[in-house]
């Protein structure tokens, strides 16, 4: 500096978030609902209503962390999901949010979940996409398919979440044969309007009947 400046200092709060599994412990392929709140430390600015939650799950004790859905909150910074576990095991599932201007990212403590049983065979879904695109691009999504049981139609959906509530949805119909994998594809058109962040892609079947679901992400700028 060559002459006197002015400087403002800018503090962001702090928040708590919570996560409850209810039951906390089911048979494998039946759903659980997981539910909690967001709250800020300081009462001005409130967090508004359709902030992002990013819930994650490990079943190695915490050593690696698996995103499985976002959801957003309603007013209350309230938020309630329900989940269909993939495997069995003791589970520990977590909450997290990006922060905004005003407050700093947090992750809440984790909770267990005690998932009994074993899962029968059942259809396995890979989804993979490019790593970023630009606002107003075409991404091009594959979907590898596994059918282990005999041959089936089904139908998947496609869910892409995103920054400021963005949601898009779309249904796919597919036929796989018995004791085989099927390669399809899906198209998503990044809107112009649509925020730089992070984008969550969730491809899952129809019933939500089984834990048959896979997820991806793109950065959009």
């Amino acid at each position: 500096m060559n002459s006197p400046h002015t400087l403002t200092a800018v503090f962001r709060g702090t928040s708590t978030i919570s996560i409850t599994p209810s039951p906390n412990s089911i048979s494998v392929g039946s759903q659980v609902t997981l539910s909690g709140t967001i709250t800020p430390t300081q009462p001005s600015p409130g967090i508004p209503a359709g902030t992002v939650m990013t819930l994650s799950y490990s079943i190695d004790a915490g050593t690696t962390w698996n995103i499985f859905i976002t959801t957003q909150t309603s007013g209350g910074g309230a938020y309630s999901v329900t989940w269909y576990p993939p495997y069995p095991g003791t589970y520990q599932l977590k909450a997290s949010w990006a922060g905004d201007q005003n407050y700093v990212d947090a992750s809440s403590a984790a909770a267990s979940l005690s998932v009994t049983g074993s899962r029968p065979p059942q259809v396995a879904l890979l989804v993979s996409g490019p790593a970023s695109a630009s606002r107003g691009s075409t991404v091009t999504y594959d979907l590898l398919v596994t059918n282990p049981g005999t041959s089936l139609t089904t139908t998947l959906y496609i869910e892409v979440t995103g920054p400021g509530g963005y949601e898009y949805f779309d249904t796919l119909q597919v036929s796989i044969a018995g004791s085989a994998s099927s390669s399809f594809y899906f198209v998503w058109q990044v809107p112009m309007s649509a925020s730089s962040g992070n984008y969550q892609i969730i491809v899952g079947q129809i019933p939500p009947t089984s834990a048959t679901i896979t997820q991806t992400q793109i950065s959009v700028t």
